[in-house]
């Protein structure tokens, strides 16, 4: 597996996710905020994963995180 480094000063502001994949792997995202407001609106498809189906890991990651900033004291999936 590859990574494509960037110079994130383009990005900012941005997000990081770490996601733990069904197949026990970890993954680190860094993902510009325009970005994830363009996937909100429906402007931009969401995210696709290797096998081009959609990475439902990384949202799943994007919504406990969203989750844990609204309501701080439930508990959520690692």
């Amino acid at each position: 597996m590859s990574a494509q480094v960037v110079e994130l000063d383009d990005y900012r502001p941005h997000l990081s996710v770490t996601v733990n994949n069904p197949d026990g792997t970890v993954t680190a995202h860094v993902i510009p905020v325009s970005l994830a407001l363009e996937w909100a609106a429906g402007e931009k498809p969401l995210p696709v994963g290797q096998d081009g189906k959609l990475d439902e890991a990384l949202i799943r990651r994007i919504i406990v995180e969203w989750l844990c900033f609204l309501c701080p004291g439930m508990e959520y999936p690692p």
